[in-house]
């Protein structure tokens, strides 16, 4: 059939053991690893359905950007996909911005019986 490559499934800190069945690197089963210590070969139905989300023909491939700033039930956000570079950049400027604002807000609240500070991690 196909390898079969030991993982650890990623949607929990559980750190349950997957076993990868790969033919022509493609994911083509994920099953429980009955040899790992925490799962014994069980999974739940996250790591069950992770073949769907691997495997989807609707996964996104690329950042997408909304368009539209208004939001609600009846409103399409046009979503347009984007390269990698623009992603980062917004990203970039958002992080830059919010530290903006963080550092305003800690020399506005300086109180000799507060000593917090507001810190992004």
């Amino acid at each position: 059939m196909g390898r079969k490559i030991p993982s650890i499934c990623i949607y929990c800190a559980g750190g349950c053991g997957v076993l990868a069945t790969v033919i022509d690197d493609a994911i083509i089963e994920i099953e429980g690893d009955p040899d790992h210590p925490i799962n014994e070969g069980a999974l739940c139905s996250k790591a069950a359905a992770y073949i769907q989300l691997v495997n989807n023909d609707r996964r996104l491939l690329t950042p997408m950007k909304r368009t539209n700033p208004r939001k609600g039930v009846d409103e399409d956000p046009g979503w347009v996909p984007i390269t990698w570079e623009e992603a980062f950049k917004i990203i970039a400027e958002l992080r830059m911005f919010t530290n903006y604002l963080i550092n305003l807000f800690n020399s506005l609240i300086k109180c000799p019986l507060n000593h917090a500070k507001v810190v992004l991690v």
